[in-house]
């Protein structure tokens, strides 16, 4: 929390020079091509938006929706130290202890000690860490059959106090929440914790369990119905819902109002993105819209520009089905005779910003 503090103002610098670049602009007589070019030690590909790659692209969502078995399929709850288990000997009122509604669960059962054991009467000391409420029900009865013919039993937990997890960021009610018999979800914990709030990054939702960290795109889950991305949460888990500061895209150019804008949902076109920003300028160049994205890891970014013609009917077919993703740069042209490597001279920087950004948020 203290790293994100220290980033703020560096944040904050940084999309307000966003919003102060330059308009450079290709020449309004250069043909597109596919090139590949070095500047400033990174690397850039230029090609136009064609039905071929938005179809590519949008089949990334759909073979996304795969849906790999998950575990809580056949999750049960295991039983752990601290816990209150309620059993029930029918027909042996003596070897059961009475609930009520004035008792806590805690005053109306057996706690599992700190290794793991409870005390049942001619049973002794059983240990039923570990084990499944089916588990221990077949193994008291095994016990009290050498006292009992034919015992009837039945065993249930009154509370769950051995396994939590922690869900921070942004939810509506951060909390601890106790692990239970009904599987503990990714969505089931940022749903009992009062949901998400406005300002949450779905895609990128954290699970740290002990040294091991994982991302969850919560979102795919929402809209596609990805199943592997509800992870099954366990005891120690700690569940983070970072905000949208890394899931921004930048709107520059030829615009009413070039801005930043979150993605709030998984899937977001460039046509919406304009749309975003409001109305072009008089002197926007609508044939030269370019998208600008980052590949790679820090220090070794290389870059994919895209480039449309909104002047035409397939440009804005295409414009309203190319899909965008966190950190895309769109930058509208204007008529003028700069070509696109001043562009990419003035833009790039703003690019590696965005990157050292992220990775130091990351």
């Amino acid at each position: 929390m203290t790293r994100l503090k220290l980033l703020l103002p560096l944040l904050t610098l940084f999309l307000a020079s966003c919003g102060s670049l330059p308009s450079m602009y290709l020449d309004s007589n250069a043909e597109i091509e596919q090139d590949t070019k070095a500047v400033d030690e990174a690397s850039y590909t230029l090609r136009p938006i064609t039905p071929e790659i938005v179809a590519g692209m949008e089949r990334e969502f759909v073979d996304f929706r795969g849906g790999k078995d998950v575990e809580y399929n056949s999750y049960q709850y295991r039983v752990g130290p601290r816990d209150v288990l309620s059993v029930t000997v029918y027909e042996h009122p003596e070897l059961t202890i009475p609930a009520g509604q004035f008792r806590a669960p805690d005053a109306a059962g057996h706690r599992v000690d700190s290794r793991g054991y409870i005390f049942f009467p001619y049973v002794g000391e059983l240990k039923v860490s570990g084990l499944t409420v089916g588990e221990i029900r077949r193994k008291l009865a095994e016990k009290l059959s050498s006292h009992i013919p034919n015992p009837q039993l039945d065993v249930r937990v009154a509370a769950y106090n051995s396994q939590k997890v922690t869900v921070t960021g942004e939810v509506k009610q951060p909390d601890r929440l106790p692990i239970t018999d009904e599987a503990m979800t990714v969505v089931r914990a940022i749903s009992l914790s009062g949901g998400n709030t406005e300002n949450a990054d779905l895609t990128s939702v954290r699970v740290v369990r002990g040294k091991q960290n994982y991302q969850v795109d919560v979102e795919s889950y929402l809209q596609l119905g990805e199943l592997s991305q509800n992870m099954l949460l366990r005891g120690g888990d700690v569940l983070h819902v970072p905000d949208q500061t890394a899931n921004q895209i930048f709107i520059m150019g030829e615009l009413k109002t070039p801005k930043s804008i979150p993605m709030k949902k998984r899937r977001m076109t460039l046509a919406q993105a304009i749309g975003e920003a409001g109305s072009t300028t008089k002197d926007s160049d609508i044939r030269k819209v370019f998208v600008i994205r980052g590949v790679g890891e820090i220090g070794q970014v290389k870059y994919q520009v895209f480039q449309t013609n909104l002047e035409t009917v397939e440009g804005m077919v295409l414009a309203g089905r190319f899909p965008m993703r966190p950190r895309d740069v769109v930058y509208v042209s204007t008529n003028g005779l700069t070509k696109f490597s001043r562009i990419v001279d003035k833009i790039f920087p703003y690019l590696r910003g965005a990157a050292v950004i992220d990775d130091l948020i990351n």
